[in-house]
C-alpha cells in the first residue's frame, strides 16, 4: 500500500515569494511605486491650479487699466502677405499676423519665426500696424536666429509715445510668475511661466496661456521683459524667449538704435 507523504517543498517556495514580493514594495523607486511624487531629475512644473489666484487678481481695476494704456500702444500688429512655403500655391499668397514691440523711431523687435524665411518671393511683404490703426511698410534689418529675434526696419514709422523700458533681468522670466501682453483689440492677457521647455524646445520657457509670436511680455510695472517665441502644438501654451536673449539684442547698437 502507498502512503502519500506531505512534501514542504511548495510551501516554502510560496513563502519565499511573498516574503520577496513585500521586499520589492518596500524598496521600489519612487518614480515606479505608483506614487505622483516627481523623481529628482525630472522638469518641476505648475499647473492651472497652482496659479497666484484668478487671472486678473493681481491689480485694482484702475491699476490694470494703466498697465494696459501702457502696454498697447507699444504692441504692434506685424502683418505679412504673399509668402508661402516652397512647392504651395494659393491666389494672392498667404497672410499672416504676429506682433512685435515698438521700440524707437523707425525700428520694431519681434519674433524671427514670425519673418522665416523673408523674402520667399517677389510678393512677401510685410506692414506694421500701430493701435490707431496706421500702417507702415517694412523689411527685416536684422535676423539673430540664435536669439529668436528680429528687427523690422520701419523708414516712416515714428517715435513710440515713450521708450519702452525694456530687458527685465532673468529672475522676472521664472518659474511662477506672471507677465502681461496685449492683444490686437487691446485686451490684456495674464500669463504665467510654468516651466522651462524641454527637447527642442529648451531655450524656451513655457507659459500658461495663448498669444501670437512676436507678442511682447511685460512684468507688472510695464517693462518689456521678452517675447512670445513660437506657438506650441497643443494649443494652450506659448513659448517665450529668456529674457537674456532681449537684452543681448538691445545692447547691439549697429542696428537697433
Amino acid at each position: 500500500m502507498l502512503h502519500r507523504t506531505h512534501d514542504p517543498l511548495p510551501a516554502r517556495r510560496m513563502a519565499w515569494a511573498v516574503f520577496c514580493g513585500l521586499l520589492g514594495l518596500l524598496v521600489l523607486p519612487p518614480g515606479l511605486s505608483g506614487s505622483a511624487s516627481a523623481g529628482p531629475d525630472e522638469t518641476p512644473t505648475i499647473t492651472a491650479a497652482d496659479l497666484p489666484g484668478p487671472i486678473d487678481d493681481p491689480f485694482t481695476a484702475a491699476e490694470r487699466e494703466r498697465l494696459r494704456a501702457r502696454v498697447r500702444p507699444l504692441t504692434v500688429v506685424v502683418r505679412r502677405s504673399g509668402a508661402l512655403p516652397p512647392g504651395m500655391w494659393a491666389p494672392g499668397g498667404a497672410q499672416t499676423e504676429s506682433h512685435g514691440l515698438w521700440h524707437s523711431a523707425g525700428r520694431v523687435v519681434t519674433a524671427s519665426a514670425a519673418v522665416d524665411g523673408w523674402p520667399g518671393s517677389r510678393r512677401d511683404r510685410i506692414e506694421v500696424e500701430l493701435s490707431d490703426g496706421r500702417r507702415f511698410e517694412a523689411a527685416v534689418g536684422v535676423t539673430e536666429a540664435a536669439l529668436g529675434l528680429a528687427v523690422l526696419d520701419v523708414p516712416r514709422l515714428p517715435a513710440p509715445p515713450e521708450t519702452p523700458d525694456a530687458g527685465g533681468p532673468d529672475a522676472m522670466v521664472s518659474m511662477g510668475r506672471p507677465l502681461y501682453a496685449a492683444d490686437a483689440t487691446g485686451l490684456l492677457h495674464r500669463l504665467v511661466v510654468q516651466r522651462r521647455g524641454v527637447g527642442q524646445h529648451a531655450y524656451y520657457w513655457r507659459l500658461l496661456g495663448r498669444v501670437a509670436p512676436g507678442t511682447p511680455l511685460f512684468d507688472p510695472t510695464g517693462r518689456a521683459v521678452t517675447l512670445a517665441g513660437r506657438d506650441t502644438d497643443d494649443g494652450g501654451a506659448t513659448l517665450a524667449l529668456p529674457a537674456k536673449a532681449l537684452r543681448a539684442l538691445l545692447e547691439r547698437d549697429d542696428w537697433i538704435r
